[in-house]
């Protein structure tokens, strides 16, 4: 059992990445759905599949050559909250929010003017 979903799937990211895969399969949450179509929509990865029954559905991620890093930094330990306007990517990538809208990048949350959850940074 994974306690950290977001965390694990930056991290078989990266690892597959390195490793230079053609693709990599996570477990499907309605969460990890939507921040992987987030990172489909801004280029990171390519096609995802939905693939399995019931609790044992995963997803299966085509990677494009573009994640050469991702850090989490709002963590089950350590909840990070901030406001869309204070917060600013470090490495030039993007630093992806959970708010009441749903995922978002900090410049699609700076234009709607909405804060949340600062999940992580990837670039």
């Amino acid at each position: 059992m994974v306690t950290d979903p977001i965390a694990d799937l930056l991290v078989r990211l990266r690892n597959a990445q390195q490793a230079k895969k053609s693709n990599v399969v996570v477990p499907h949450s309605k969460l990890i759905w939507q921040i992987v179509s987030l990172l489909r929509e801004l280029g990171f990865v390519g096609e995802m599949i939905l693939r399995g029954k019931k609790v044992k559905r995963f997803i299966k991620i085509d990677l494009m050559g573009h994640v050469t890093g991702a850090e989490r930094i709002s963590r089950p330990g350590r909840r990070l909250w901030a406001s869309s306007k204070r917060w600013y990517p470090m490495h030039g990538g993007f630093v992806v929010f959970s708010t009441p809208q749903g995922i978002l990048t900090h410049k699609e949350a700076r234009k709607r003017n909405v804060g949340g959850e600062v999940l992580f940074e990837i670039w």
